[in-house]
Parts: C-alpha cells; sequence; structure tokens
C-alpha cells in the first residue's frame, strides 16, 4: 500500500511537472496576447473584429476536416512505427484539404463575391494543422518543452504582426496576416525538428487498415467537432444573416478574451491528462482518484476569476480595451458561469476518446447544436441580439453541467470494472 502511494505521489508530481511546462510557456504567450489585446482593440474596429470572425470561422472548420481528427489518435499506440504512420497520413491528408479549401475559396471569391481574404483561409489551415500534428507527436514522447516554446514563438510573431500591420491601418487584413504568419513560424519550427525522423520512417500502415481501426475518430469524431465549432464559429457565419458586423465583432471579441484561460492552463492540462489517462486505461488501470482531484483543482482554482468577469465584466473591459468594447464586457458578464463550467470540462474532454465513447458525445453535440441553432434563429426572427446572449448562457450551462456529470461517471464506471 505505502510502495502504491509513493508511486502515485512521484506520478502527479511528474504530471505537474509536465503541465507546468506546458502552462508556462501557453502562459506566455497568451499573457502577451492579453498585453497586446488593448492596444489591438484601438487599431481594429468592431467591423474588423466581425470580418475576422467570419474569416477564422471558415478556417476552423476546414481545420477540423484537415486531418480528420486523426492527430489525436497519435498519441494512442503502443508501437511508435504505428504513431509515425498516423503521423503520416495526417500530413498527407493535411496537403490534400488545404488544397481543395484553396480552390473553393478562389471559386467563391469569382463566383460568389467573397472577400478576397478567404483566399488565405487555405494556407493558414494547413499551418494550423501541421502545428497540431507535431504538437500531438511530440506530446507523445513527453517533449512539452518543445510545444510550449512553439506556442511562445507562434504568439509572439501573430503580436507583432498584427500591430505593425495596425499602425499601417491595414484594417481586417491586418488581423488576418498577423494569424497566418505566426501559424507559419509556429509549423517550421515544429517541423524542422521532426520531419526528418517522421519521413525517415517507411509507412507501415495502409489507409484501408488506419480507417478501420480509428474508424470513430473519422466518421464520429470529426463529425461532433465541426458540431462544437457552432458554439463561436457556426453562430458568427450564421449571425452575418441576421445582423451587423458590430454586434458580430463584440461578440466574437468576448469569446477570444473569455477563452484565453482555456488557451493559457485548459489546452496545456487537456493534453498531458490525455496522455497521462491513455497509459493507464491502456494497462487497464483506473485513474478516478487523480480524475476527481483534478477536477476539484480546477474547478477551485478558476472560480475567483470567472467570479470577478461575472460582477465587473463590463467595467474590466471599457478600462482594459476601451469604451468602445463596454457591450463585449456586458456579454462576458452573462457568460462567465458558462466559462467557468467549460474550463473545467475541457480538460477532461478526452474521457469519452480514452473510453471509446464518442458515439453517446456526438449525440450529445448534435443535440446541443439543434439547440444553438434553434435560439439562434429565434433571436435572428426578432432582430434581438440580447436574448441571443440571454438564452445561450443560461442554456450552454446546463450542457457544460451535464458533460461534466457524464464524464465522471464514465470514469467511475471504469474504475469499477478495473476494480
Amino acid at each position: 500500500m505505502l510502495n502504491n502511494r509513493i508511486k502515485t505521489f512521484f506520478h502527479q508530481r511528474s504530471m505537474l511537472k509536465n503541465v507546468a511546462v506546458l502552462t508556462g510557456g501557453t502562459l506566455v504567450a497568451q499573457l502577451l496576447n492579453f498585453l497586446s489585446s488593448p492596444v489591438l482593440s484601438r487599431l481594429f474596429s468592431k467591423e474588423d473584429y466581425g470580418e475576422y470572425g467570419l474569416f477564422m470561422s471558415a478556417v476552423s472548420y476546414a481545420g477540423v476536416l484537415a486531418c480528420l481528427r486523426l492527430e489525436q489518435a497519435i498519441v494512442l499506440p503502443k508501437e511508435e512505427e504505428e504513431a509515425i504512420s498516423i503521423t503520416w497520413w495526417s500530413v498527407r491528408l493535411n496537403m490534400l484539404v488545404s488544397s481543395v479549401t484553396t480552390v473553393l475559396c478562389v471559386l467563391g471569391i469569382v463566383w460568389f463575391k467573397l472577400s478576397s481574404f478567404f483566399i488565405l483561409v487555405g494556407p493558414t489551415v494547413f499551418f494550423t494543422s501541421l502545428i497540431a500534428i507535431y504538437s500531438y507527436y511530440n506530446s507523445r514522447n513527453k517533449d512539452y518543452k518543445r510545444v510550449s516554446n512553439a506556442r511562445i514563438i507562434i504568439s509572439v510573431s501573430i503580436t507583432i504582426v498584427s500591430i505593425g500591420l495596425g499602425f499601417l491601418n491595414s484594417g481586417t487584413y491586418g488581423l488576418i496576416y498577423g494569424m497566418l504568419s505566426g501559424q507559419l513560424i509556429g509549423a517550421v519550427y515544429l517541423v524542422f525538428h521532426l520531419h526528418k525522423r517522421i519521413t525517415g520512417f517507411k509507412n507501415s500502415l495502409r489507409w484501408k487498415d488506419l480507417r478501420r481501426k480509428y474508424r470513430d475518430f473519422i466518421f464520429i469524431n470529426t463529425p461532433h467537432a465541426l458540431l462544437d465549432l457552432t458554439e463561436v464559429y457556426g453562430v458568427v457565419l450564421i449571425m452575418g444573416f441576421f445582423f451587423d458586423k458590430a454586434y458580430i465583432g463584440a461578440y466574437f471579441f468576448a469569446f477570444k478574451i473569455l477563452k484565453a484561460p482555456l488557451k493559457i492552463i485548459g489546452s496545456s492540462i487537456y493534453q498531458v491528462l490525455y496522455r497521462e489517462f491513455s497509459e493507464k486505461a491502456i494497462l487497464n488501470q483506473s485513474f478516478f482518484s487523480l480524475f476527481k482531484k483534478t477536477v476539484k483543482q480546477i474547478a477551485l482554482f478558476s472560480f475567483p476569476a470567472f467570479l470577478v468577469l461575472g460582477i465587473f465584466g463590463k467595467e474590466l473591459f471599457s478600462f482594459i480595451f476601451g469604451e468602445e468594447w463596454a457591450i463585449a464586457g456586458v456579454y462576458s458578464t452573462y457568460f462567465s458561469l458558462w466559462f467557468w463550467l467549460n474550463f473545467i470540462a475541457n480538460p477532461i474532454s478526452c474521457i469519452p476518446l480514452i473510453l471509446n465513447k464518442q458515439r453517446v458525445s456526438f449525440l450529445i453535440a448534435v443535440i446541443n447544436t439543434v439547440m444553438r441553432l434553434s435560439i439562434l434563429s429565434i433571436a435572428g426572427f426578432y432582430n434581438d441580439f440580447n436574448l441571443l446572449i440571454y438564452l445561450f448562457a443560461i442554456s450552454q450551462s446546463i450542457v457544460m453541467i451535464v458533460n461534466i456529470s457524464w464524464y465522471y461517471s464514465l470514469v467511475a464506471k471504469h474504475h469499477a470494472q478495473t476494480a
């Protein structure tokens, strides 16, 4: 018993060290983003952010399709050769989807008079997906320091280019070129280190075998991820049919700020937990205790910040980002409970992937998407943006509670089976 406790203690210390490495880099990156936000919010208008939101919506949807979510499977195989095969296929799929996306965007610009900046969607998708692929491969090998460095490099590049172009009155293009440059430089940094190792291996897994073995990632997790994007990007796209770009810009800006804690800490914890939980699941060991402890610590750690935001959101946004963004602060106040619960749920959302419950997770996502689109349609019909905000805040908080409860039940059931 004592020996097991000692092993658990050192294992948790190792996990916390990995989280700290990833979080440290992400903290620097997001701190830089946060510090630059007051500058960017004065260089770019709500309309600029509205158009940028539309651009990022297209990037996000194409990005989910780029690798068919196979990049998330890189950490799972026992054999290194199989993991490299998945990486190889992910890169090839990314090249194909990014190329097709570029062609479709060109046709959209010519035939449907889309804004010319949509031609940059394909390249942005390609570099963003490369970063995801090589980040998962580094996580598999527990090279969290490199992932952390990449995040800092990306953030620095985006910030410098965006601010520089902002002073040149570049409008929406300043935000887009800033994003593209950061993804390009980050991808080069990660690929340069691992490209020879990946390409040096002979691909041992045929597409037919890969598709059969990881079919849930392709046919369940991919549609699920597309549905999850309606939380921000799908909503932003549809908002364009009902509301002015200024509303869209304020909504997108509020989400950008509220998502920052998830990027600072949540995503780092997710990558480490995904690896740690997967290892235990492969060995048919319980991770119930670690799960409960993690959830409790995340909830207690994050509560004060979201409480302050829920009370003083309008005042904070007005002071930090300028009076023009006070309305975004009002939205953040209503969304504070939702995002606190989301902050708790996000790092443990790997549970359905690990325990092969992606189909149920997909069903929950379908129901949630129908609910989001229904709310958006009702608010759009009445031309009432505030109604949209109220209903989103309530409904999505309930969904987060359901998800957290379900994750708990899955891990508890797995614990009972391994006892």
